[in-house]
């Protein structure tokens, strides 16, 4: 291989040199067609390097965002930003919260329920549940043998997450929701539609 003069031609031999003879104009050469030592090559590597961060900095490149410097950084954002989409689709999914109409409504509905569901329970065993049983006699068999259940399939807390007040007062029994303020005798109670009509119905035909 044979090299020439890239400004004026002249033949260089097959060995290059960094300044033509005929011209004098001097020419970089690369590193793989000059037997240069490696340690040399790294440090020439370097100053190359040293020098296209100064021209960086130089035309403003240093101002990058401090994220896009430190990965780390970087990654911690994106798993915060991953975290808080989740918990918005989350909130989405499950849309705003019930209003109190609307639980108030539901849990006259689930009364509503119950009393039916006694009502069949005392027509199969001849007595409401008692109160060791409790609404749980209505989902599986206390012992009676005339029991014909389940009369509902699931014994579930009220709108507020409370459990159902059932009691039994002379044969009679009190179903009760204790509504939002969870407190006992207030006047957000609870109880069925026409319940008490139908006990004092049941009671009247059971005297005769």
């Amino acid at each position: 291989m044979r090299f020439r003069c890239p400004y004026c031609g002249a033949d260089l031999g097959a060995a290059p040199v960094a300044l033509c003879p005929s011209c004098g104009k001097g020419m970089q050469i690369p590193d793989h067609l000059r037997a240069v030592p490696f340690r040399e090559r790294q440090l020439a590597r370097r100053r190359r390097q040293r020098q296209a961060e100064r021209e960086r900095r130089r035309r403003g490149a240093n101002e990058l965002p401090a994220l896009g410097r430190r990965p780390v950084a970087a990654l911690a954002a994106l798993a915060v930003l991953a975290v808080l989409g989740s918990l918005l689709v989350a909130r989405v999914r499950r849309g705003p919260a019930p209003s109190a109409p609307l639980l108030i409504g539901r849990a006259q509905e689930e009364l509503n329920i119950l009393r039916v569901a006694l009502d069949d329970f005392r027509n199969d065993c001849g007595a409401y549940p008692d109160e060791r049983s409790g609404l749980y006699a209505l989902i599986s068999n206390p012992g009676q043998p005339a029991w014909r259940g389940p009369y509902v399939t699931l014994i579930k807390p009220d709108p507020w997450r409370r459990p159902y007040v059932y009691e039994q007062r002379g044969g009679e029994p009190l179903v009760l929701c204790l509504g939002p303020d969870g407190q006992r005798g207030t006047s957000d109670d609870l109880r069925p539609r026409g319940w008490q009509a139908l006990v004092r119905a049941g009671a009247e035909t059971g005297a005769d």
